[in-house]
């Protein structure tokens, strides 16, 4: 069978598609590398129930009762005082934040923890350090947005809003407000430029 010039042109583009398919398939498919983490590893058990990134690229891994912070290599593990915990009324899946001050928030199941991950050391006086923005009595939901700016839901149903530029607190919502009456309070939120996304 003979191909004209142009049929020519037609097969051979063809098959450099079909092989640049192949090669940039073959390429993608070689880029990730899976490996298993488990207490083998080094971990402190195998119930993982929350994974973050910390800001230094460390891999936060937080199980049963410890977190484990992964380098690539090795696992720091971070156990706490259960006795000096802040409790509080969270029943939402566990959450991690990071601050502008190199710390980690640890939203869990009925308790709130705070870690300085430059010291490795829990600040166990949380209701000091609320204080510190404004707040005197007990919260319920804390958020952190990409601004690094404090959400806060305390017991009565208020939405504060701390500025960490400006060291300002701002009620944004009251407890007793007819919108809280009529939409409930945030349980999930969220910052995106100048939208502020919440779940009621």
């Amino acid at each position: 069978m003979k191909y004209s010039a142009n049929q020519w042109r037609y097969v051979i583009l063809f098959l450099l598609l079909f092989m640049g398919q192949h090669v940039s398939s073959s390429v993608h498919e070689r880029q990730y590398v899976f490996r298993l983490i488990d207490a083998s590893a080094g971990l402190s058990d195998s119930q993982i129930r929350s994974l973050t990134m910390t800001t230094d690229g460390c891999l936060a891994v937080k199980t049963g009762f410890i977190l484990n912070l992964y380098n690539g290599a090795t696992f720091d593990k971070f156990e706490y005082d259960k006795k000096r915990k802040y409790v509080w009324d969270y029943n939402r899946p566990p959450k991690e934040y990071y601050d502008n001050k190199g710390r980690m928030w640890l939203k869990e199941l009925g308790y709130l923890l705070l870690l300085d991950l430059q010291t490795g050391q829990y600040d166990y006086d949380i209701t000091e350090e609320l204080a510190s923005m404004g707040i005197r009595q007990r919260i319920k939901k804390l958020f952190i947005d990409h601004r690094k700016n404090y959400w806060l839901v305390t017991e009565d149903s208020s939405v504060y809003l701390y500025h960490i530029g400006t060291g300002n607190l701002q009620i944004v919502e009251k407890g007793n407000s007819a919108f809280t009456h009529r939409y409930g309070i945030p349980v999930e939120m969220a910052q995106y430029k100048n939208l502020c996304l919440d779940c009621v």
